[in-house]
């Protein structure tokens, strides 16, 4: 059980940072992680490692969009999350 709260917590760890660098345009499957994590042999066949990164859905560019307001109603302005809830 902890290694699969270990693996899940790294994909996730693993995944932000992808997020944070390079925007939502890829991210990691976690089938793919979790090959990635038990195959010795990526440093043989570098070609699974570029498989391991897809390419992110459309729908993805929408969450971006809604981030980004969020994100910034939330630094520049931070009572505007109260409003919503006194309406």
């Amino acid at each position: 059980m902890r290694i699969a709260v270990i693996c899940c917590f790294a994909w996730m760890v693993i995944n932000t940072f992808m997020i944070n660098e390079y925007g939502l345009n890829y991210w990691i499957t976690i089938r793919m992680f979790i090959v990635l994590l038990f195959n010795e042999t990526i440093d043989e066949n570098p070609e699974k490692l570029k498989k391991a990164f897809t390419k992110a859905p459309l729908s993805a560019q929408t969450m971006e969009r809604e981030l980004s307001l969020i994100f910034s109603n939330s630094l520049h302005k931070p009572q505007n999350h109260y409003i919503f809830i006194i309406k």
